[in-house]
């Protein structure tokens, strides 16, 4: 019974039973969706310094290379592609038979060999070979075809590069970042699990919803 006498209709509480139930019984996907519960991911920016075909993070940065968007094997962790391009920085260009998807270019333009850095090369000879290869440039031209300009990074990445660090719910991949000061990198610092108990209480609130849709189907005339 509610205030003043009135009393919703079994087709009221049908309908309230059905819309909470479901809201409930799919609780795990739009909270999911907005992060609610996940992990959060901590992301700092760090300054970069180039000298010819090196490049090297700020001192009292980041001590350690990881993936890079837009740059492969920059801790020799690109797996096979990366001796691959060794051997080309070592010994010179290579042609292959052009068997399907060989001649598909990788994903990062640009690779570090020994710390040196080369853009990659895809050429086809003729209609059945290719030649692959890595061509020897300077950092700060890696930096000015790769680098992000800051105006055009996500929120999360100005504001890390504006405030020297920021938080998120949202994984971003490694990256630089090009301001009028300069250079700098985008990456992760840190990351955090997120609640333990949140399954729980996403299966407790599905469990919950499909109770209220029983009960919505029990007031079907």
């Amino acid at each position: 019974m509610v205030a003043r006498g009135w009393s919703p209709s079994d087709a009221q509480r049908r309908a309230l039973y059905g819309v909470v139930g479901l809201l409930l019984v799919f609780n795990p996907v739009y909270l999911g969706l907005m992060g609610i519960g996940g992990p959060t991911y901590q992301y700092e920016r760090v300054p970069v310094e180039t000298q010819e075909r090196t490049f090297a993070y700020d001192p009292d940065g980041a001590t350690s290379l990881g993936e890079i968007q837009g740059v492969d094997c920059t801790d020799f962790v690109g797996g096979r592609r990366c001796y691959v391009d060794r051997l080309l920085a070592e010994r010179g260009n290579v042609t292959v038979r052009d068997d399907p998807g060989v001649s598909a270019r990788p994903k990062e333009p640009y690779v570090v060999v020994d710390h040196l850095v080369y853009r990659r090369t895809v050429e086809r000879v003729n209609d059945s070979a290719v030649r692959f290869g890595v061509v020897p440039v300077t950092a700060e031209k890696m930096l000015r075809d790769i680098a992000v300009p800051v105006e055009r990074a996500p929120p999360p990445v100005r504001r890390a590069v504006r405030t020297g660090e920021t938080r998120t719910r949202t994984e971003y991949e490694d990256r630089f970042v090009r301001t009028d000061d300069g250079y700098y990198l985008f990456t992760l610092d840190g990351r955090s699990a997120g609640w333990l108990g949140r399954w729980v209480l996403f299966g407790a609130g599905v469990l919950v919803g499909l109770g209220a849709l029983r009960r919505a189907d029990r007031l079907r005339p």
